[in-house]
């Protein structure tokens, strides 16, 4: 019997009915819901939530008779703190990939949402790996957040409020956080699987009056069940970290990942500090350093090309980031019509 059916046999008999979602109940649900509305963190415009715990194996996970997988069995957590925190409503646009195990239900999954009023959500669970089980409210005055073998899970966000910016607002110039910032996220994601090209992309985002995106959130499949799922803002500062999630552990670049200092390895930190500059410089911009010596070690050896940032790479990333442009409606120029 589906929810739809319950809820009108219960209404018919004038009998409670409740689903037992434990979760909206905790203290520290109470809390951060208190917090909401005192608008401590502005207006939401962006969820992310992440669920994953090591039980394909389960019967009632894996076996599709007793309504298996992980979209029903964690899923409806993940789901559950974004209709919360956007107050029940409904989502415009769902976009998903995911894995099958043998018995046609789903052992992983990664999605995006988008609401109205430029609001988005990005959720992945997983029943062969321990994610990072953290859930994230981002506003526009700031977060709350609930607190290695094969790699088959990789996230990263990033986000600076730059959407005045004129080479992010501007088509003309190139404009969008698929250009501007996504390109940070798709790296770390085609670093860590080895250029491999996804199988399938799926990705949702907003456009300013311009017919530039300040924000989109992709989900990628790959082969050999790995997943993926980014998300870019110009309109907030997000987290800025990157997770990477084996069978045994956890690698997570802190923010801004992209000019990364610090990295966590199952929770023990490794820092490195870049160079102290010599005259006042924008955050991070000392690391340039470390790409300009590449270069230079490049040319003195008559290389034609970085094995480390090789061309092949570069084209990979472009065509994600093709993939996802074309999916939000984002053309340039130089693009062909879209089809």
């Amino acid at each position: 019997m589906k929810n739809e059916e319950l809820f009108a046999l219960a209404k018919s008999k004038k009998l409670f009915a409740m689903e037992a979602l434990w979760s909206r109940f905790l203290p520290s649900y109470e809390f951060a819901f208190q917090e909401l509305a005192k608008g401590t963190i502005g207006d939401v415009l962006h969820v992310t939530a992440n669920l994953g715990f090591p039980n394909a194996d389960v019967i009632r996970v894996a076996t599709k008779e007793l309504g298996g997988g992980t979209v029903l069995d964690v899923g409806v957590y993940a789901i559950n703190i974004v209709e919360q925190v956007f107050g029940g409503e409904v989502p415009e646009k769902v976009e998903a990939v995911g894995h099958l195990n043998k018995n046609g239900v789903d052992f992983d999954f990664a999605a995006a949402l988008q609401y109205k009023n430029q609001k988005t959500a990005s959720i992945s669970c997983h029943s062969m790996l321990t994610l990072e089980n953290e859930a994230t409210i981002v506003g526009t005055k700031g977060i709350i957040k609930g607190t290695i073998g094969d790699v088959l899970h990789v996230t990263a966000n990033l986000g600076f409020p730059n959407a005045d910016v004129i080479r992010v607002a501007t088509k003309e110039l190139g404009g969008g956080t698929v250009l501007d910032v996504g390109v940070y996220a798709i790296n770390i994601v085609e670093q860590v699987f080895g250029g491999e090209v996804p199988e399938k992309v799926e990705a949702i985002g907003h456009l300013n009056k311009n017919g530039v995106d300040f924000d989109f959130a992709a989900a990628l499949q790959y082969k050999n069940q790995k997943t993926a799922s980014i998300s870019c803002h110009s309109m907030l500062t997000l987290e800025n970290e990157a997770t990477i999630v084996g069978t045994k552990g956890i690698i997570k670049l802190g923010a801004n990942f992209h000019a990364c200092q610090k990295v966590y390895v199952n929770d023990a930190v490794h820092e490195f500090a870049f160079p102290d500059p010599i005259v006042p410089t924008v955050y991070g911009s000392t690391g340039l350093c470390y790409e300009a010596n590449e270069v230079r070690k490049c040319l003195k050896a008559g290389q034609l090309e970085s094995s480390v940032m090789s061309r092949e790479a570069s084209l990979t990333i472009s065509r994600i980031q093709d993939a996802i442009r074309k999916q939000i409606g984002v053309v340039y120029d130089v693009d062909p019509p879209l089809q």
